[in-house]
């Protein structure tokens, strides 16, 4: 087992994993320029190319008229 796991096994996962990181870094390449070209104009990229993240709850404490509102849940009617 121990010749089946050297001699077959690892270097089969080596070239698959190497084949898999090459194809990443030209992933990027190719498609980054096309995202930010298209993400940039909506607003949703930073001019350094960072994704622009959402809000924090603390963030967007947009109240009406300065009150925070309540809010109340009812409870069901008995069905008879």
């Amino acid at each position: 087992m121990h010749g089946l796991d050297d001699n077959v096994l690892n270097p089969a996962i080596k070239a698959v994993v190497q084949t898999v990181m090459g194809a990443v870094g030209k992933t990027e390449e190719i498609f980054k320029p096309l995202f930010l070209t298209v993400l940039k104009p909506l607003g949703l990229v930073k001019e350094d190319g960072e994704p622009v993240s959402a809000p924090t709850p603390a963030q967007s404490t947009k109240t009406i008229d300065g009150a925070n509102p309540e809010v109340t849940y009812a409870k069901a009617a008995a069905v008879s």
